[in-house]
């Protein structure tokens, strides 16, 4: 949830039953906390009334809204979506809208934290995170086999932490009437006895990036098991919880710094990663990722990885659309039950295009459909409303009709090098289905220029109905 993250929402990520156990706030300030005794990171040293009996809604938002213009002392708005999720872009603060009285206290704490951070926290340095850090850790990650892009998200993913940390024990700190609100976020999305489970069991404790990032996130928490990864403790001395807690960060800058030598700490701790082999299955012949820098690799998701994946790909088209810029989505189901056959089977390609518009896309790409039909469910759908599925332009008509009745432009990858005609041919029934375009690198490119050059103009006059 918060400072913008893109690839990891650190307050999301668990939720579970609220743990009882009280604690005192002196605890955590000792220098000689270890694994052993240190104290959650706030220290839960009061009970919080539950259940605070407003009677609307609009009573909830309006509360809401006045904590955090009180903590910004400025008008920021703050706006209430649908799916429970909560942020800032640094802008305006997004709460989940699902409230009622048992859930207020959590969510005042939710907008007291986001709040805090456009009062606090430098989005300029986020936003040009790329540039920021330094060469030497590119370096260091190019030698043990992570790339650029793992890197950049990595730190900006342990960035979050500790300046989620730093913004906290500062409100927490200098406005102790917040208190109850603070505890009652904490205790809904740190303390769960499912975070507690995974930080004990035999799990993460492999040296991957995955793996620390699950340990750093939980830091604070009393089961952290420094001896679980190599470097960890490194890491957690780095960090340093109790200054963070006495305030010895007073700027965004200073958690950048830290994030950058927990990273370096990370890649001279990880197994190096070996470079997948050309003859392995990362690119099928009808994946377009040669066009880009894609890959075709693909791994099962859990219903959290799920989740945050959609999460980020609606505030990646938010932040798009508050700039004036078109969003571009390329949904291609893979992986989990879904059979190769499945991949492009017509009812996953059409759930595919339907989920790529839900999360906020103008301009959705899939792959041309087959009249295969991945879930038994499905086809007694198909069959019962007698859905045409034999050309395919009838599919293509099904999958725009998908994207909100046609109200979106869809676009089909054209698939590995083949003869023209056979292209042509398919380009045409696209377009007779309704398809807004066609992506045709491999079958252009591989080609001599001039005949290129003339393909891709036989292509444009199909979508211009010549």
């Amino acid at each position: 949830m918060s400072f913008n993250d893109k690839d990891f929402k650190g307050f999301t990520f668990r939720s579970g039953p609220v743990k009882n156990t009280v604690k005192q706030n002196s605890h955590f300030w000792m220098d000689d906390n270890d694994d052993y005794d240190v104290d959650e990171f706030l220290g839960i040293d009061t009970t919080t009334q539950k259940g605070k009996d407003l009677v609307a809604l609009a009573g909830y938002k309006r509360a809401i809204s006045n904590f955090v213009n009180i903590v910004t002392e400025d008008n920021i708005p703050v706006v209430f979506n649908s799916n429970d999720e909560s942020y800032t872009d640094g802008k305006k603060v997004v709460i989940g809208s699902n409230l009622d009285d048992k859930k207020f206290d959590v969510a005042v704490g939710l907008a007291l934290h986001e709040g805090s951070h456009i009062k606090l926290s430098n989005f300029d340095l986020l936003r040009n995170l790329e540039f920021e850090i330094p060469q030497e850790i590119y370096n260091l990650g190019e030698s043990v086999g992570v790339n650029k892009m793992t890197v950049i998200s990595t730190i900006k993913n342990i960035l979050n932490y500790v300046e989620d940390r730093r913004i906290d024990s500062f409100i927490f700190r200098t406005s102790p009437g917040y208190k109850s609100y603070y505890h009652s976020m904490y205790e809904k999305y740190f303390y769960s006895k499912n975070v507690d489970k995974g930080l004990l069991s035999n799990e993460f404790r492999t040296e991957e990036i995955d793996s620390y990032m699950f340990r750093i996130i939980n830091l604070h928490n009393k089961n952290r098991q420094l001896t679980a990864l190599k470097g960890l403790k490194e890491i957690y001395e780095s960090i340093n919880l109790g200054g963070i807690q006495r305030g010895l960060l007073s700027e965004t800058r200073q958690a950048f710094n830290i994030a950058c030598d927990v990273m370096s700490i990370i890649l001279l701790s990880i197994d190096p990663i070996k470079p997948q082999s050309q003859d392995s299955d990362s690119d099928d012949e009808n994946d377009d990722s040669q066009e880009g820098n894609g890959s075709g690799d693909s791994k099962t998701m859990s219903d959290e990885e799920l989740q945050d994946m959609i999460t980020e790909i609606q505030e990646i088209a938010l932040e798009a659309k508050d700039a004036g810029l078109a969003v571009v989505v390329w949904s291609y189901p893979r992986g989990g039950d879904i059979s190769k056959d499945g991949e492009t089977a017509i009812d996953i390609v059409s759930y595919a295009a339907h989920m790529a518009a839900l999360v906020g896309a103008h301009i959705i790409k899939v792959k041309p459909p087959t009249s295969f039909i991945e879930q038994n469910e499905a086809k007694k759908v198909y069959m019962s409303e007698n859905i045409p599925l034999e050309n395919l332009r009838d599919r293509i008509k099904h999958v725009v009709q998908s994207c909100f009745n046609g109200k979106r432009l869809v676009v089909f990858s054209g698939g590995s090098s083949r003869n023209k005609e056979d292209l042509l041919k398919e380009i045409k029934e696209l377009y007779l289905g309704g398809a807004s375009g066609s992506i045709v690198g491999r079958n252009s490119f591989q080609r001599p220029n001039d005949e290129a050059l003339h393909l891709l103009n036989q292509i444009t006059n199909i979508y211009r109905g010549k």
